[in-house]
């Protein structure tokens, strides 16, 4: 393995990334796919830790990836809000557990 996205949870996240942004794999659409899926990730450890967003300490760290997920999912011209749909697929790749609403 040559890196932490060929891991079977990241290489998913950004194969939905992909295909819920319709893009490509590759080149810079490849960056933000990746961003997303590693910054979603990171986000969803720190909500789970009881981190809440904010302007200090772990939550400003917790808004600020936040913020960069969002902005490259703009920049991959997302239509619909991306992050709230791949937790569920994040939560059951990771943990086997399967979220409804």
């Amino acid at each position: 393995m040559n890196n932490n996205y060929e891991t079977d949870v990241l290489k998913s996240l950004v194969s939905r990334v992909a295909e819920q942004t319709k893009t490509e794999m590759n080149g810079s659409h490849l960056v933000s796919q990746r961003v997303i899926a590693d910054h979603l990730r990171s986000a969803c450890f720190l909500i789970a830790d009881g981190v809440l967003p904010s302007n200090e300490g772990r939550g400003y760290v917790l808004r600020r990836i936040m913020r960069r997920a969002m902005r490259h999912a703009y920049l991959l011209q997302a239509k619909d809000p991306l992050l709230c749909q791949l937790v569920p697929m994040l939560v059951e790749k990771k943990w086997g557990m399967l979220l409804t609403s």
